[in-house]
């Protein structure tokens, strides 16, 4: 790669393509394309001036490559010819945009959905084309890390933003190239080492007794790259019983070895503790959870001709859930019974609490593929296998012989679950003149319906106008299976079903986009025809003792249209200053759900539109503005301690201003944000009122040494 060296923030600007071993998503296990709207793709991205270690000198960094493994499929193909959506992050608008972790970075995305209980990414639920926060795959440098407990683990991921090379969030589905639950999109969150020796510190503050601190290194030689990375934070919360506490460490080693052989290791940890103010019911007020997570993979690449990959993984997450806080502040157990120390604190005196949810996940999977190149294109073909487990006791089947839990007396597993799955797929990528084909199948086995294989096909169609324009167009049939959650949880609001079956699901896209020097914008429109999708939904003919259950949908549709731009000014002088870049995006989702007479605890954007705007008013001071507008549709759920009743609310609308203000000295950047300028009151999730205007401030330092 030719790069030049800087020790700030950096923009990467695309010039051309060659023909390197580099492409962007080598990390993923397969070999993946995924297309790409110009406008919303910072992979393509613009001149900005970075500053190194001189005030002086301003440098630009250029990456050349010429083909890209993204999301989306196996195949690795040429930039231009991606016929599909997604949106890429990249390092720099990561490092300059508002936002304490990547899933407040994400959210600024017009085709992301985060619903948020907890700020700075406690717990944060991703929805995408209208489907659930279970819909979404996530992946880490390609290894699949989504949750068979809930959804709402699945952004429990130790990554702290300032090692993040870049973010991929795929529009759509993707089961054939990724697997089962890429159900309505997916987003792979990648990290990279350099070859360079570097140590980065930085701390942050603000209020509501806010702070963080993070150390991450690099460090490189002939044959190998470490990434280290490692943060602390802590707040006291922003509203009663929002307090919390988050631990990351991260690794990820490269490691070359004989001739076109290589090989990595990742392993990272996280873990929280948080206050759970009405998270999962608005009648109690004091919940509290705590939750780890350790994720370990390797593997290799190696061949010229025929080139092969090979990964082996493995994830545990750990969850402790209290309904009603047991910290001496709180409350204290006694008898079967949850005692207030401090009632003036408290929603109540005294309440029945049965335990404490305890929950142990594991999950191992392997995955091999191998792709060559043909006279009539590109083949790949590949197998996977998964398997995923459960201990708990309230999820699972009864155990003959309970199992302690760990750090805590006389508290056992008493339930347990698992499930397998096997994967076998081909794809065939075909390029000629101005067409793009791609054509791929996927042929899934799963445990939980064993008398049954799933073929899952899919194909991408894209046809080049002018050297500018392109038009795009695909077809996926994808598949679902239920959470342990949504088949065995029993709480005060919510019961699962272990009669759900796993859901299905048609989509068609098509659009336009326009691709041609600082000017990229796209516009795409979906349909999707699900049967069987789970929604968890109460009887809307008595909500005086509200209560959810997961359901099977026969039918759930939803359709919309994607809409982005992005202009990157290419004068210099103060109209640069004013307008060194702007994105605006928009995206419109209509769902429709066969459930007569009853009211679902789901709710998706309707409306979502968001800018982008950044200036450089001054040589070293950089502005980075967010604007985000949103209409969401449902209902949520709030509780009235007076009369005691249930209520049914309609979402208000939002509209957040966010600011960065990022000033760099030498290799010292000091910066100060302010989230919700305008001090909105709004909800995004349950009943859980979002903080208002929140100020905070940091400083890092980047030391490069030999």
């Amino acid at each position: 790669m030719k790069q030049k060296k800087i020790n700030t923030l950096q923009r990467l600007i695309f010039r051309k393509f060659s023909r390197k071993k580099y492409a962007a998503f080598n990390s993923l296990g397969k070999t993946i394309k995924i297309s790409t709207l110009g406008a919303a793709c910072t992979l393509v991205a613009s001149p900005v001036q970075s500053q190194s270690k001189s005030d002086n000198d301003t440098l630009i960094t250029t990456i050349e490559l010429d083909e890209v493994e993204v999301i989306g499929q196996k195949s690795t193909v040429l930039l231009d010819d991606l016929p599909r959506i997604v949106e890429i992050i990249d390092a720099s608008s990561i490092q300059s945009s508002p936002g304490q972790s990547f899933q407040d970075k994400i959210q600024y995305q017009s085709n992301i959905d985060i619903s948020q209980r907890g700020q700075f990414g406690i717990q944060s639920d991703v929805s995408i084309r209208g489907g659930s926060f279970d819909q979404v795959l996530i992946l880490q440098n390609g290894i699949n890390l989504t949750d068979p407990q809930t959804g709402h683990h699945n952004l429990n991921i130790p990554i702290d933003p300032e090692v993040i090379y870049k973010i991929e969030i795929l529009n759509g589905p993707a089961a054939r190239a990724i697997g089962a639950n890429a159900y309505s999109g997916a987003i792979n969150i990648i990290t990279k080492p350099r070859f360079k020796n570097q140590l980065s510190l930085s701390a942050n503050t603000g209020a509501f007794g806010y702070m963080r601190s993070h150390i991450g290194t690099n460090l490189a030689s002939k044959n190998t790259k470490h990434l280290l990375s490692g943060s602390y934070s802590r707040s006291d919360g922003y509203i009663n019983n929002s307090d919390f506490e988050v631990f990351n460490f991260h690794y990820h080693g490269d490691f070359k070895l004989a001739g076109s052989t290589s090989a990595y290791t990742q392993f990272g940890y996280n873990k929280k503790g948080f206050g759970a103010n009405s998270f999962y019911t608005p009648k109690y007020p004091d919940q509290f959870e705590e939750t780890s997570t350790f994720n370990l993979s390797t593997g290799v690449r190696t061949g010229d001709v025929i080139k092969v990959k090979a990964d082996a993984y493995w994830r545990r997450h750990k969850d402790r859930f209290e309904l009603s806080r047991e910290h001496k502040d709180y409350y204290r157990f006694e008898k079967g019974l949850v005692i207030s120390n401090k009632p003036a604190n408290t929603a109540y005196d005294t309440l029945f609490f049965r335990y404490i949810n305890h929950h142990l996940t594991d999950i191992f999977g392997v995955n091999l593929n191998a792709g060559f190149r043909g006279a009539y294109g590109t083949t790949t073909v590949g197998a996977a296998a998964r398997t995923e487990n459960i201990l708990s006791n309230n999820l699972g089947k009864e155990l003959n012989n309970p199992i302690p839990v760990s750090g805590f007396d006389s508290v056992y597993y008493t339930k347990q679950d698992s499930r397998n799955s096997f994967d076998l797929y081909a794809e065939h990528v075909y390029t000629k003149n101005s067409i793009f084909l791609s054509a791929g199948a996927l042929l899934h086995w799963n445990s939980f319906e064993p008398q049954k294989i799933n073929f899952i096909p899919g194909i991408d169609f894209g046809y080049r106008v002018t050297q500018s324009v392109s038009l795009v167009s695909s077809y996926n049939y994808t598949i679902g299976q239920p959470t342990f959650t949504d088949l065995q949880y029993e709480g005060p609001n919510n019961i699962g079903n272990e009669d759900l079956k796993p859901y299905f699901q048609h989509s068609i896209e098509g659009g336009v986009k326009l691709q041609k020097d600082y000017l990229r914008a796209g516009f795409q429109g979906f349909y999707t025809h699900g049967r069987n999708n789970i929604d968890w939904v109460l009887d809307a003919r008595n909500v005086s003792s509200p209560s959810y259950k997961a359901l099977n949908i026969d039918l759930a549709e939803n359709y919309g249209v994607e809409a982005s731009f992005r202009f990157v000014n290419p004068c210099k002088g103060v109209t640069k200053a004013l307008l060194g870049e702007l994105y605006l995006g928009y995206t419109f989702v209509d769902s429709y759900r066969n459930a007569p007479d009853s009211i679902s605890k789901y709710s998706n954007v309707k409306h979502k539109a968001v800018a982008r705007l950044n200036q450089n008013l001054m040589k070293n001071l950089m502005l980075t503005w967010h604007f985000m507008y949103k209409q969401r549709t449902g209902t949520f759920m709030s509780y009235d301690f007076t009369s005691m009743e249930f209520s049914f609310n309609n979402y208000p609308e939002a509209f957040i201003i966010d600011l960065r203000a990022t000033y760099l000295i030498r290799s010292t950047s000091v910066y100060i944000e302010a989230t919700n300028l305008l001090n909105q009151h709004y909800i995004e999730s349950g009943s859980i009122p979002q903080p208002g205007r929140w100020i905070k401030g940091g400083v890092q330092v980047i030391f490069d040494f030999d």
